[in-house]
């Protein structure tokens, strides 16, 4: 306790001698050629809604045995990616898109040899392994004992959220202060988010001034984000540090566990995060996990920017966005290699006790220049994807 309390003055102490400049109102331009879904909606809600049918933990069938469900869910992901394809097609053609018939993707349904090529065990360590690896590997995190999987949620209530909750779904954020809407669900935990100036002072009403309201039974709390980044919160460490320490140090005392503000990916993110703890000592020490973002092609480097950030903080990581984007001007990731990249990494974080929680982007309609086959959702419903790394 003699530690908290000075964590608190000495941060309170900072914040007297900065104020918080207004953020510069600029967008981020759309650094992405957008894929065109305009066609094959029937297709994927068909393949969403048998792939649903088969992983239902209800299903008898799926729970008999695992061998067959494992091929299954090849030939799920098979078909993900098939039809995927399919739309994608169907955007430059007049014509309506079709699908050749589905296997059937009940717990007899055929092994992955009727999957194209590339799927197969025989000729690729990827898809073909990766399906198979999220099933029973969920762990509980060492926060809360929840389960590490996130829901970066920015929909409000313009679709149901509860359709994207089951067991290996722990918590979510709305990048606010609420989740942005009235009878939001509660069965999950809600980590609010002092995103940054311009939501401070709604911060402090709704979150420090109110530690125990409805939304705030988490006891969790997301510091700045992005503050490296032009057109997000774009702050100086020493402002950032005036932030947290007014609006969420003083969290601490009621419980709550503080992440950090998280960078992005960019080489200034990490200058920047050690700027803010050189220069916040205080509010740092009162931190209890580090936040980041990571927006590549290579889970390889992913790993390695994952495992490099906890061995010089020191502390447990939360990933709260990441997708398999190029925003270097290079190609993006194809409908494949994004599953492959979301299931691997799904499957790493859950291996890594440091790791404590991580939320993928997106669970959203917009992606906000990132893209699209990292998005979760069809026709406002979970996807393949979504189902393949919560089941």
């Amino acid at each position: 306790m003699k530690l908290t309390v000075f964590s608190v003055i000495s941060a309170l102490f900072i914040a007297t001698a900065v104020q918080a400049s207004a953020l510069p109102a600029q967008d981020i331009a759309a650094l992405d050629r957008r894929w065109q879904w305009e066609n094959g909606n029937e297709i994927l809600q068909e393949v969403s809604n048998r792939i649903d049918s088969v992983f239902n933990p209800d299903n008898e069938q799926t729970q008999s045995s695992g061998a067959n469900r494992a091929a299954s869910r090849n030939a799920a992901v098979s078909t993900y990616s098939r039809s995927a394809s399919m739309t994608r097609s169907a955007s430059s053609t007049s014509s309506t898109p079709t699908l050749e018939p589905l296997s059937s993707l009940s717990s007899s349904s055929s092994s992955s040899s009727s999957a194209p090529a590339s799927l197969s065990s025989s000729s690729s360590p990827g898809l073909s392994g990766v399906p198979d690896i999220m099933h029973g590997v969920h762990q509980r995190s060492s926060f809360n004992n929840m389960p590490k999987f996130g829901l970066s949620w920015a929909n409000k209530n313009s679709f149901d959220i509860n359709n994207f909750i089951n067991r290996n779904v722990g918590w979510y954020y709305s990048w606010d202060a609420t989740p942005g809407w009235k009878n939001a669900t509660t069965d999950i935990t809600f980590c609010p988010m002092l995103w940054g100036a311009k939501n401070a002072q709604d911060f402090n009403r709704r979150v420090t001034q109110d530690p125990n309201g409805k939304y705030n039974q988490g006891k969790c709390v997301l510091g700045i984000n992005e503050p490296n980044q032009r057109g997000q919160a774009d702050m100086s460490p020493l402002e950032a540090c005036s932030l947290m320490a007014q609006y969420v140090v003083p969290l601490k005392m009621h419980g709550f566990h503080i992440v950090s503000p998280a960078t992005t990916s960019a080489p200034s993110g990490t200058d920047w995060m050690d700027e803010f703890r050189t220069t916040c000592p205080g509010v740092w020490s009162a931190i209890d996990s580090v936040a980041l973002h990571f927006y590549d092609t290579s889970t390889t480097k992913f790993k390695k920017y994952v495992n490099d950030w906890h061995d010089r903080y020191g502390k447990p990581i939360w990933v709260t966005e990441y997708a398999c984007q190029n925003f270097n001007g290079g190609a993006q990731c194809s409908t494949q290699k994004t599953v492959d990249f979301h299931l691997e990494m799904g499957n790493w974080f859950e291996q890594q006790d440091f790791v404590q929680a991580y939320a993928p982007f997106g669970v959203m309609r917009e992606m906000q220049g990132v893209s699209a086959p990292n998005r979760l959702i069809q026709n406002d419903q979970p996807n393949l994807l979504f189902n393949a790394l919560t089941s």
